[in-house]
């Protein structure tokens, strides 16, 4: 879902929602390069442990938000986080997510810990993130953005935590 002032319709109802109230929290900026983050495969994929800081609210009634330009391209915003080493009944596996991003200027991806696919279709929970692993695929070359070059630090905005209040109104 991409945000603005706006109202979507849902796919299995008549309902709508309208953006009442959005409050960011920023979780990184990118202003001090990947220094939060291990850089793997040549940049093609960066990997961070920042879930677990105390720094940050990650309470599980926010959404996650990336802030990417695709740059006209058609592209592959891939996630994956695990939630391993914290101690007993506390793991939670690994989980996946998947969006295509197009066209030009900033759009803001909007995911919700529900959003994030398991094996046995456990819902995520932020605070158990221990690994969080981000990588940016060109749909027509099939290869992953080095995100560490200049064309990658261009498209990787922003990443946020929100709290979006959605209010339900009248199909008109």
């Amino acid at each position: 879902m991409f945000l603005g002032k706006y109202r979507k319709m849902l796919k299995d109802t008549e309902c709508f929602f309208e953006i009442d109230g959005d409050h960011k929290v920023i979780f990184e900026d990118f202003q001090n390069g990947f220094q939060d983050w291990s850089v793997r495969a040549g940049g093609q994929e960066i990997c961070t442990y920042k879930f677990q800081s105390p720094e940050f609210d990650s309470s599980n009634d926010k959404k996650l938000s990336l802030r990417i330009d695709p740059k006209g391209k058609k592209l592959s915003l891939r996630l994956r986080a695990d939630s391993r080493f914290l101690g007993e009944g506390l793991d939670m596996g690994s989980f996946s997510f998947s969006r295509s991003i197009e066209g030009t200027g900033p759009k803001d991806v909007v995911i919700d810990r529900h959003d994030f696919k398991s094996k046995d279709d456990k819902a995520l929970k932020w605070p158990r993130i221990t690994r969080f692993y981000l990588s940016i695929v060109d749909e027509a070359s099939k290869g992953r953005i080095d995100l560490t070059s200049k064309e990658g630090r261009e498209m990787l905005k922003s990443i946020t935590f929100r709290n979006i209040v959605l209010t339900p109104i009248l199909k008109e």
